[in-house]
């Protein structure tokens, strides 16, 4: 029993360890030069399912960065309140891919085909990063 418990104990709090932030990005490709303040980390995983979900104050340097590599996405637009996406780009490798723009927030989004895997990033005007990843 006590055993049982040890390990309760280690996978509750392995669960709430901080994520590498930059390998998380890199999978999408994004790579951050300058330094950046955490304000906000959760990771979670629960019945077969991971989540890993943080929030960034980035660099002009890297918002102007990434906000140009959303606008190289096929079929980038910018679409006004209340309208949204309906498909995404393939992009290889069986990945698909989205890159829109939506009031001040640019959205950056990655699923697979092959794997339960889905990324998502949004960045604000504030230079605000949201990052989620997620696997069922």
């Amino acid at each position: 029993m006590k055993y049982c418990l040890l390990i309760l104990t280690i996978l509750l709090f392995s669960c709430n360890s901080e994520p590498n932030y930059d390998d998380y990005l890199r999978q999408m490709d994004i790579v951050l030069t300058d330094n950046y303040k955490v304000l906000r980390q959760n990771t979670d995983g629960a019945m077969g399912d991971f989540i890993v979900d943080f929030q960034l104050k980035i660099s002009d340097k890297d918002f102007e960065n990434i906000i140009a590599k959303i606008k190289q996405t096929e079929n980038y637009r910018e679409y006004k309140s209340g309208e949204s996406p309906n498909s995404f780009s393939s992009i290889g490798k069986n990945y698909h891919i989205v890159g829109f723009k939506l009031g001040d927030k640019y959205f950056y989004k990655k699923e697979s085909d092959s794997e339960p895997v889905y990324y998502e990033l949004i960045v604000d005007s504030d230079k605000t990063l949201n990052f989620t990843y997620a696997e069922d």
